[in-house]
């Protein structure tokens, strides 16, 4: 193949997986049944832009039933992908119904980052996800 040809071909190749979506991150998915989890239910503005981010989650116990009573308290910690750690730790507060609100500081820079959220039981159980979410200017 000409060399011409040969780079027409990659870049329509990126085009067209760009314009699938191929190239863009969004929240880990969660198993649906099984083991306690913690789904991403909003992230305030949306789409995600530097600054502080309202997020918002819910924590669910193995049989898929929100957990209320047992948890001691539930953090998030943003941390920039490919950069050193520097984070800063965010609480949550209890909403009811396995509902809990908080926010995350992602005033560094725009781009890709990952937000690890713990819920910790009073069993001394840890609960976590990651979700990898898109940092805009």
């Amino acid at each position: 193949m000409k060399p011409i040809a040969w780079t027409c071909s990659i870049l329509l190749a990126t085009v067209l997986a760009a314009g699938c979506g191929l190239g863009q991150s969004s929240p880990a998915a969660a198993p649906t049944t099984g083991e306690p989890r913690i789904e991403l239910v909003s992230i305030s503005p949306d789409p995600p832009k530097v600054g502080t981010l309202d997020v918002t989650v819910r924590v669910l116990g193995s049989d898929g039933q929100p957990i209320d009573d047992q948890i001691e308290r539930v953090r998030i910690v943003p941390e920039m992908v490919g950069m050193p750690t520097h984070t800063v730790e965010g609480i949550f507060a209890a909403q009811g119904n396995g509902v809990y609100a908080g926010q995350a500081d992602v005033s560094a820079l725009g781009g890709t980052w990952q937000l690890k959220v713990t819920a910790e039981l009073k069993n001394g159980e840890k609960i976590e996800q990651v979700f990898e979410i898109v940092v805009q200017y």
